[in-house]
C-alpha cells in the first residue's frame, strides 16, 4: 500500500522513484523480514532506473560505477551488462574485477587511490587501467606501464601546476570532484572555465571525469534526486566545450536510495520524557540530522498512513544494554512492539562510518529482482 503522501509525490513528479520503492514492494518486504530480521535489502527496480536514467544523460561518454561504494555482485553484473566503466579506489578491487569479469577490457577501470603509495603509483597501471594521478610530488618517475593518454590528474594537482609539465603526454584528462546531485550554477562556471583552459594544454583531446565530492557526507541521500540539476549542468559543459569527453560516476546518493534496512520492534518504553525505541540490531545506525545534513530516514512499514512524527531515542542491543543510540527527530508518531521499521538510503555501505559498520555486521543481504522494466527517459 502506498500512503497518500508518497501518491501526491508520484503524481506530481516530484521525486525518482527510488525513494518510494519500499511502499511499492511493502508486502514483499513484510513477507521476507518475517522470515529473517534484521535483512539489508536492495532494489533492483530502483538500480535499473538510475542506471537508465545516467546512461540516457546527454553528452556522457562513460558512466563509471563505484565499486567501492558496494561491491555486491549483482551490481556489478548489471554494470557489466549495461557496458558502463568502474571506479575503484584499491588496488585489490581492479584485481578482484578483472578475475570476476575476464572480458573486461582494463581501460573501462578507472582507479581512484585515497592513499596513493609509492608501490601503488610505481606498478598500479600494469594491467592498462586508466588512473588519478593524485600526488605527483611522490612519484620518482612516470612508471612505463602507465603508457599515453591512460592517466588523468586530479583538479587540485592541475590548478598547482606541480610537475605536470613532464606527464602532459600521459594525461588523457583531469579527475574534477563535485556534488553530483545538486550542482549549482558556480559548479557549472568553474568547470566551464576550468575546462576552457586545460583543453588548450591537451590539444589532441581532452577527457572530464565528473566524480564524487568525497568530503560531503556520503550516507546522506535526498528525497528530492536532482537529475535535471545534473543534466543542465552537463549541458552546460558540453555546450561551452563540445569537444571535451565526460565520463560520469555514478552520483552516491542515487545508488544510496536503492537500499534499505528492515529490523523489527523489540521494545517500546519511556525514559524521562523521551520515547525509547529498541529494535533487534547489535548497534543502532545513525539518522537524520538536520544540522548535519544527513536525510537517513525511519519508516514504520507495518502502518503506512501514519503520517504524524515525534523525536524518538532508537536503541539497538538487549534490553539493559547500551550497544547505541541515536536520536530521530522525525520518527513516526506511532510505533509498537513487532512493527518493522525501515531505515533508507542504506544502497551504499561501502562509504558508512565506523558505528554504521558495526551495526550491519552479520546482517544478510537480499537482492529483490525487478517486477519489470522501468521505463526510460529520452
Amino acid at each position: 500500500m502506498v500512503p497518500k503522501q508518497g501518491r501526491n509525490m508520484m503524481d506530481s513528479g516530484m521525486v525518482n522513484m527510488g525513494p518510494l520503492w519500499w511502499w511499492l514492494r511493502s508486502d514483499e518486504l513484510l513477507d521476507l523480514v518475517r522470515q529473517t530480521s534484521p535483512l539489508h535489502v536492495l532494489n533492483e527496480e530502483t538500480l535499473n532506473e538510475v542506471f537508465f536514467d545516467l546512461l540516457s544523460l546527454f553528452g556522457v561518454e562513460r558512466l563509471l560505477y563505484p565499486v567501492y561504494a558496494n561491491p555486491h555482485r549483482k551490481i556489478l553484473e548489471k554494470a557489466w551488462d549495461l557496458d558502463a566503466g568502474f571506479s575503484c579506489v584499491t588496488y585489490q578491487e581492479m584485481t578482484h574485477l578483472l578475475k570476476d569479469f575476464p572480458r573486461l577490457d582494463p581501460e573501462r577501470i578507472l582507479l581512484l587511490p585515497s592513499v596513493a603509495s609509492d608501490r601503488f603509483l610505481e606498478h598500479a597501471w600494469e594491467p592498462n587501467v586508466c588512473g588519478v594521478l593524485s600526488d605527483l610530488s611522490r612519484m620518482k618517475r612516470v612508471p612505463d606501464s602507465l603508457g599515453k593518454k591512460r592517466g588523468f590528474i586530479h583538479v587540485d594537482q592541475w590548478r598547482k601546476k606541480a610537475g605536470t609539465g613532464r606527464i602532459t603526454s600521459y594525461l588523457r584528462g583531469v579527475y574534477w570532484f563535485s556534488n553530483l546531485i545538486s550542482p549549482c550554477p558556480d559548479d557549472s562556471h568553474a568547470a566551464r572555465r576550468f575546462i576552457s583552459k586545460a583543453v588548450e594544454q591537451l590539444p589532441e583531446g581532452f577527457t572530464l571525469v565528473l566524480g564524487n565530492d568525497r568530503t560531503i557526507h556520503t550516507s546522506a541521500g535526498n528525497d528530492c534526486v536532482g537529475l535535471q540539476s545534473l543534466s543542465d549542468y552537463l549541458g552546460d559543459i558540453k555546450e561551452a566545450n563540445p569537444r571535451v569527453a565526460v565520463w560520469l560516476e555514478l552520483p552516491f546518493a542515487m545508488l544510496s536510495s536503492a537500499g534499505a534496512l528492515l529490523t523489527r520492534v523489540v521494545e517500546t518504553g519511556t525514559r524521562g520524557d523521551l520515547p525509547f525505541v529498541r529494535v533487534n540490531l547489535e548497534n543502532t545506525l545513525r539518522g537524520r540530522d538536520r544540522g548535519m545534513g544527513m536525510y537517513r530516514r525511519v519508516i514504520n512499514l507495518s502502518r503506512p498512513d501514519m503520517t504524524k512524527t515525534r523525536p524518538v531515542m532508537i536503541l539497538g542491543g538487549q534490553a539493559g544494554l547500551s550497544q547505541g543510540r541515536v536520536l530521530i527527530w522525525d520518527a513516526p508518531r506511532v510505533i509498537e512492539a513487532d512493527d518493522v521499521l525501515l531505515f533508507t538510503h542504506m544502497g551504499a555501505l561501502g562509504l558508512e562510518t565506523d558505528s554504521d559498520t558495526k551495526a550491519m555486521q552479520n546482517v544478510p543481504t537480499q537482492y529483490l529482482q525487478a517486477r519489470s522494466m522501468c521505463p526510460v527517459r529520452l
